[in-house]
């Protein structure tokens, strides 16, 4: 019995699974290579090919997703028409504006405002005032210097 289980184990390490099945003929062994070699060639260009055509249309979401959030978060009013607005108001409080100069100009995203800043040509305290333009509304307020 042992010298049978010692060719069982020979026949075993002969017969033992390479990296390819085991195939009836070498010949046919080249042929599923090949075969293989050429399905993936096929599988990898129709990949590719798919990529390229859907890869625009991606693009152009996230273009459109782009132009959602600067539009959403731009300022409706331009800054020529903010100076307009602002040196208006102020003259319409009896501010004399040639008495100061603008010093900044910013717009506020997160609360949809504009903040214009007057600093007076004279540099003393409280010789400033701020003017605070609604984006949406165009509500105007005024904020004297401290």
């Amino acid at each position: 019995h042992g010298s049978q289980f010692k060719n069982t184990e020979k026949l075993q390490q002969i017969n033992a699974p390479d990296f390819f099945p085991p195939l009836r003929s070498e010949k046919k062994r080249v042929i599923s290579v090949l075969y293989r070699g050429k399905m993936n060639k096929i599988i990898m260009t129709i990949s590719l090919i798919g990529f390229l055509c859907l890869s625009p249309f991606c693009y152009a979401q996230e273009n459109i997703e782009q132009a959602d959030f600067i539009k959403k978060f731009s300022p409706k009013l331009k800054i020529e028409c903010v100076i307009e607005k602002s040196k208006e108001y102020a003259k319409n409080q009896e501010i004399n504006l040639n008495e100061y100069f603008i010093e900044e100009i910013k717009y506020d995203w997160q609360k949809n405002e504009w903040y214009i800043f007057f600093m007076g040509r004279v540099p003393n305290p409280g010789n400033n005032f701020t003017i605070f333009i609604d984006n949406k509304t165009e509500e105007i307020r005024l904020k004297p210097g401290l």
